[in-house]
């Protein structure tokens, strides 16, 4: 915490605080496996030193530690705790992932799954019954989808508002599109900036040509029934909007503009502000050569078939298991 680091030192506050919670979460994971001892544990916490722990005892009985990887296309400069690990065995949803942290992590350890979400965007899009359900709801000839995501200290407030800008302007100049807002539900809707964002945006969501979708409709069956998909900077949506074929590219909110595996790939599938937002809308929009971009990044992201990435995953635990 704040506090935490001002009353020790900073940084080295920081580094004596996770030595401790790795400390207690040995002590933890020795009283589990009294309980306790999964041949396989699959643990979703590669931002915490506790997955450490859980290895460290779990060697101790000859049992195995599974990791299930974040989406981390911004690498190590935005997440710089993932270039840490120590799994038994990790599961990355994307080749493109493990060159970004190449010096830290023990390749023969990775496991490629794909995207586990991206099964559920296949499954979309195949669902004519949903599928017409939403273009009855939102209607329009051209549909983009924006992804916002929530609050962060780091984000530059000109960019957010840049992006809620340019989505009214579209909205308005152009009577046939539609632009579907979905914020991230699994945050406070109000940690979306969802103020600014209405003041923009209202006048737009009263006339039907802006819509902040709720529940009805969950993020991958978005992705699979729009035109346009506009991501979070290194967001994991975008990939498995690469996956389907479907155009799209991300916004960077942060002045990270440089640490992003889209962007490092192509210039053309990351915008650093609504200047680059508006000339990538017309990219996608107008240009014949955007939808070659879009299969070569698929490629390049999604090589992995997303249709089955949870039999990937069971098969990966299975062979943990054996080895």
């Amino acid at each position: 915490s704040l506090l935490w680091m001002t009353l020790t030192g900073g940084k080295s506050g920081l580094i004596l605080e996770q030595s401790l919670r790795l400390i207690r979460h040995i002590d933890l994971y020795d009283l589990f496996v009294l309980k306790a001892r999964p041949k396989v544990f699959l643990g979703l916490d590669d931002q915490g030193v506790q997955h450490m722990a859980r290895t460290m005892i779990f060697e101790k009985y000859g049992l195995k530690n599974v990791g299930l990887g974040h989406s981390i296309f911004g690498g190590p400069q935005t997440i710089p705790s993932i270039s840490f690990l120590h799994f038994h065995q990790y599961l990355t949803i994307s080749p493109a992932i493990p060159p970004l942290f190449a010096p830290f992590w023990d390749k023969d350890k990775i496991y490629l799954t794909g995207l586990p979400r991206g099964d559920l965007v296949h499954e979309s899009l195949t669902d004519e019954t949903r599928r017409i359900l939403f273009r009855k709801t939102v209607g329009g000839k051209k549909i983009i989808l924006a992804l916002p995501c929530g609050q962060n200290r780091w984000h530059l407030m000109d960019r957010v508002r840049g992006f809620y800008e340019n989505l009214n302007r579209l909205a308005m100049e152009n009577k046939d599109w539609r632009i579907v807002l979905k914020p991230r539900m699994d945050n406070i809707v109000a940690n979306w900036h969802q103020d600014l964002a209405l003041s923009i945006l209202d006048p737009a969501i009263q006339e039907g040509r802006i819509f902040v979708m709720d529940e009805t409709f969950d993020t991958q069956e978005l992705i699979a029934f729009c035109d346009l998909v506009v991501g979070a900077m290194a967001s994991s949506a975008v990939g498995e909007a690469l996956s389907i074929g479907r155009k799209t590219f991300c916004y960077n909110f942060n002045g990270l503009d440089h640490y992003n595996s889209y962007r490092m790939f192509d210039e053309r599938l990351a915008a650093n502000g609504p200047a680059e937002m508006s000339e990538r809308i017309d990219y996608f929009d107008n240009d014949p050569t955007s939808t070659d971009l879009i299969e070569k990044a698929g490629l390049a992201f999604t090589p992995v078939s997303s249709q089955n990435s949870v039999e990937r995953i069971r098969a990966a635990l299975i062979n943990a298991c054996a080895t």
